[in-house]
Parts: structure tokens; C-alpha cells; sequence
């Protein structure tokens, strides 16, 4: 599918992800050499690939670790549900690993972009009262597999994205979708879309993580804008994370200057917002 057109579906310089085709992930002999070399023993019930990023994860202090390992949730329970929960901080990863024979409740892993952001959610958690899922009370404890804190260069990284592109009807949510569909699997965790003028809309979608999700998500939409020539059309920027409870920027567009953020570091109250504002078009999402 063309960007500037509903018909065809273009061939891109784009792998399809081995989840999307159905294969298992190969893993060369030299990073099974580096894995072992450097005492990394994957946890089989981890659902993740092993790649040089979480081998050098492995390494990590036990004071920076910002993974925690959450138990006691819903059977059924999606990533979508469990993160409406999670108002701490900024998420990196978020997978769950459904209930098996033994155990018929689900777990999750759970990684922030920083360590303060774990702690106030572990203190949530195992506080009075605690963080409850349809009456389940959740446990939650530093995980094993440790993950540090996001790098300087990447914490403009979120899990959501808000594409800005010409307000044409069939510029929406449904047809940002389907173009990731065709090579990417992607869970998604909230969709919306507003009109911005007559000329500009913003559709927004947000990822279960940014790992493997709205990173490798923005990379795939810039290559086929790009493939098909329509680039000049399109912006792409990462929003404000749900979770991240105390950014003044959630719900807001991102394509206005300055941000709230920017506007309070600059001793600025007016945003001059050019936006006719929000208009919610989908509160769900669905795993693909």
C-alpha cells in the first residue's frame, strides 16, 4: 500500500520480522559464543531474542536494573490492560507471558526507561493496598534479566508515535495499520487520530514497548514514505508515554511548539497551539 494511494502494495528494501513470517529466530554461532563467553544463560520462559543488546543488558548492576517481574495477573490479561495500570514513568519493554499447566494466572515483564520509575512502581505495588487488576492484587519484584536505563541518546524514545499527514479520509488510523501489518508484528495499546486544520491530521498510535515496537515501527513508516516518494507529506515523532504520570505532554500533539515541557523549561505559560484539538477516534487496540 502506497502512502499517497489506497491501491497496489509496494515491495520495499524492508525485512519482514521472523514473529511476522512465522519463523524462530536464528541465532549466529558468534553471538552464541559472545553469550557464553560473557555468562549469559537466557531465561526460557522469556519470550525475547537474544541479541547483543540484552547480552550487554546481562551486565548490568544490580542498583541500575530497571526490569521488574510482575505476577498474579489476569489469565487473559493484555499488555494494553496491565499498562493503564502502570502511571510511574516512561516504559521501555512489556511483555506477558500467559498462564501455563501449573499456573493460571499471567506474568509480565515489565522495564522502565529509568531506574526511579521502577522503584516508584515496586513501592506502588507492594505498598498499602497495593495495585489490583479486576480484584487481583498483582506481585511485582526486581527481575533477574536485568535491563539498565535507557541512554542519553535515546530518551527522546517512547512507545507511542504521532504521524502528522495530509487530512485526507483515507489518512487514519486503519491505514497506518495495515501498512505495518504487511511486515512488522506489532500490539498495539490505543489509537486516535485528530484533525490539525483543514490540510493536516495526526493519527497516534501506541505500542506495547518501544524495543522492538515504536522504534522499529518509525524506521519502517520513513522507509516506505521514502520508497514511494511521498516523504515530503509525512512527519513522524515520538509522543508523550501514558505511563510517564508526571509529563505535562500526555494527550497533547507534539507537532505544536513549544510542548508543554518546553514552554515551562522556557518560563513560557502560551503554547500557541495551532491544533483544532484531540479527537478520539479509538480507545482500543488489538494485537496483530
Amino acid at each position: 500500500m502506497a502512502l499517497s494511494r489506497p491501491s497496489g502494495l509496494s515491495t520495499i528494501p524492508f525485512a519482514t520480522s521472523h514473529k511476522r513470517a512465522g519463523l524462530a529466530h536464528i541465532v549466529s554461532a558468534e553471538l552464541s559464543e559472545k553469550a557464553e563467553k560473557e555468562g549469559v544463560k537466557p531465561n526460557p520462559n522469556y519470550k525475547g531474542e537474544l541479541t547483543e543488546q540484552s547480552i550487554e543488558m546481562a551486565k548490568v548492576e544490580q542498583h541500575e536494573n530497571c526490569a521488574i517481574h510482575v505476577n498474579g495477573l489476569p489469565g487473559n490479561v493484555s499488555a494494553q490492560e496491565f499498562l493503564s495500570y502502570v502511571h510511574t514513568g516512561k516504559v521501555f519493554l512489556c511483555t506477558i507471558n500467559p498462564p501455563d499447566e501449573e499456573i493460571e494466572t499471567s506474568a509480565a515483564r515489565l522495564v522502565f526507561t529509568t531506574r526511579s520509575a521502577a522503584e516508584r512502581f515496586l513501592a506502588e505495588a507492594n505498598g498499602w493496598g497495593g495495585i489490583r487488576i479486576r480484584g487481583l492484587r498483582i506481585g511485582a519484584m526486581w527481575d533477574r534479566s536485568r535491563w539498565g536505563p535507557a541512554p542519553e541518546v535515546d530518551k527522546h524514545q517512547t512507545r507511542v508515535l504521532q504521524i502528522l499527514g495530509p487530512n485526507k479520509p483515507k489518512f487514519n488510523v486503519d491505514y497506518v495499520t495495515a501498512i505495518f501489518k504487511k511486515d512488522i508484528d506489532f500490539e498495539y495499546c490505543g489509537t486516535r487520530e485528530w484533525a490539525r486544520s483543514k490540510e493536516q491530521k495526526v493519527v497516534e498510535i501506541c505500542f506495547s514497548s518501544i524495543l522492538g515496537q515504536s522504534r522499529q515501527a518509525l524506521k519502517y513508516f520513513k522507509v516506505r514514505a521514502n520508497f514511494d516518494g511521498v516523504e515530503e507529506f509525512f512527519e513522524v515523532k515520538y509522543g508523550p508515554d501514558p505511563c510517564d504520570g508526571g509529563n505535562p505532554d500526555i494527550g497533547r500533539d507534539m507537532f505544536d511548539w513549544p510542548t508543554a515541557r518546553e514552554a515551562k523549561s522556557a518560563g513560557r505559560n502560551n503554547r500557541g497551539s495551532g491544533s483544532e484539538g484531540p479527537i478520539w477516534r479509538s480507545g482500543g487496540g488489538d494485537s496483530m
